[in-house]
Parts: C-alpha cells; structure tokens; sequence
C-alpha cells in the first residue's frame, strides 16, 4: 500500500532529517512513481490511498498500521499531533476495502511498521522517541506474540526502520550506535548473524529498505550494504527516493505492508 504525494512537502520538524521548504514535489512525484513501477515489476500487487493536502506525510503508509493477519490491521497512534489526522484516512481506507482495526488505548502512542518488524515468532518493536515502552505489552496481547523490546537513543533514528532491518530468519542488519547497550546485548544474544551498518550508510537509509522475498528495494548509494546482500543470496533493486529522505523517510516507510491478500 502507498501513498500517492499529491501534496507531499516539509513544513514543520519533527525529527532531524526535516528541513522546511527542501522538497520538490514534481522529483518526489516521479520519485514515487518509479518506485511503484519497480514493485510492479516483481508482479507486486499495488493499493494506492489518495494523500490529503492537509497532511504532508500521509505518504509513509508503513506508519499508519501493522497487518496483525490477513485483513485484519492495528492502527497507529501518533505521537505528534501535526500525524494524527492521517489515521483517520486510513482508517476509512481499510474499512472501506474490508480490513477490521484495532486501535490501541488512547494514552498510548505506538507508530506502526515504522516501529515493528516480525523476526521468526517475535516481533521487535523500537521505543524511545515515537512509541511508547507501555505501549509494547498491548502490542504483544494483540499479536499473542512475545516481542523484544528495543530502546532507540539517536533522535536521527526515530523510529526502528531507520536503523534496523531484517533480512530472514538468520540475518539482521542494524546501526549499533541507534541503541542502548541493553538492546545491543538482547539483538547479539539472538540474532545468528547480526550485521553492522556503516555510518555512511545509515544516514543514506539503508537500513529503510523494503525486503520482499528474495529482493531488496534500497536506497541508491549503498554499495557495501548492496554487496553482502548479493553475497547472501539476494537482489538488490536500487532506487532513488532522496526527497523523502528530506523528511526523514525512504522506501520501507513509503510501503505499507498488507501481505498477500
């Protein structure tokens, strides 16, 4: 699922990557469509929700919501009330197209694939800047799965799909200086092969990639990162999608996940 930018631009901060006024949206319409045009190559099936005007980033549909199972959604809660809006349309999207929601207590704030990723029978969720700690245990109820709880503690990387990302069952690529020591020693006492991302590119949203089988739609510009996962067996797929990074987001926060209905 995306978002098409219709009215996608930078006019207010919220995290470290937003500059006001930085985006061109007719490179980041094209931007867009391109990546669309690449995901219909592997035969992906595409859902588009049209973006408001009020709501610059209503186009980072992996935000809004985590598939729980098949049409079935939790829906988001946002921290920042600049966000909060973009539920709504959502929600009515899903509705509309015949998923069930779950919405979380209203105390509780919680930002959806931005913050959670599933490894083996778990779910690895981040918290520290956008998702509450409070807020894991009701994740976890609603899943019936045992999650793994990991601090974030660099505002740059706000949310965990800016500084994490699972390959498969065996393989995760992580920024280590992201996280607390304690969340560290949890990914180094699991994960088989934990796999350091450089600096370099991190900031270039590589870890913000979107993993669907055997491909990796990546950030242009990450040629290391691109290499060891040519060496574990998978394509790499690169795209441009830098006028969103202006806004702190890349491929994986454009794409909404709702798995193979």
């Amino acid at each position: 699922m995306l978002c098409r930018p219709s009215y996608f631009r930078v006019d207010y901060k919220i995290n470290p990557w937003m500059k006001i006024g930085s985006v061109d949206q007719q490179i980041a319409l094209a931007q867009w469509e391109n990546l669309v045009k690449e995901y219909k190559k592997l035969c992906l099936s595409i859902e588009i929700i049209e973006q408001n005007q009020k709501f610059p980033d209503m186009v980072f549909a992996t935000d809004q919501g985590v598939l729980i199972k098949d049409k079935e959604i939790l829906l988001s809660r946002f921290r920042y009330i600049e966000r909060r809006g973009e539920s709504e349309y959502y929600k009515k999207w899903y509705l509309d197209h015949g998923y069930k929601i779950k919405i979380l207590p209203d105390n509780i704030f919680f930002e959806g694939g931005g913050e959670l990723q599933h490894w083996r029978n778990n779910l690895l969720i981040g918290f520290g800047f956008r998702t509450d700690q409070n807020a894991i245990n009701s994740v976890e109820k609603i899943f019936n799965k045992r999650s793994i709880k990991l601090e974030l503690v660099d505002k740059r990387f706000y949310h965990l799909d800016t500084c994490l990302m699972v390959l498969n069952d065996d393989v995760i690529f992580y920024y280590p200086q992201a996280f607390s020591s304690n969340s560290i020693h949890q990914l180094k006492s699991i994960v088989p092969n934990l796999i350091k991302i450089e600096y370099g590119e991190v900031i270039n949203f590589a870890a913000n990639s979107f993993v669907c089988g055997a491909t990796v739609f990546m950030q242009e510009g990450n040629p290391k990162i691109s290499s060891q996962m040519v060496k574990l067996g998978y394509e790499v797929v690169t795209v441009n999608v830098g006028e969103f990074i202006k806004a702190g987001g890349g491929a994986h926060c454009l794409t909404g996940d709702l798995g193979e209905n």
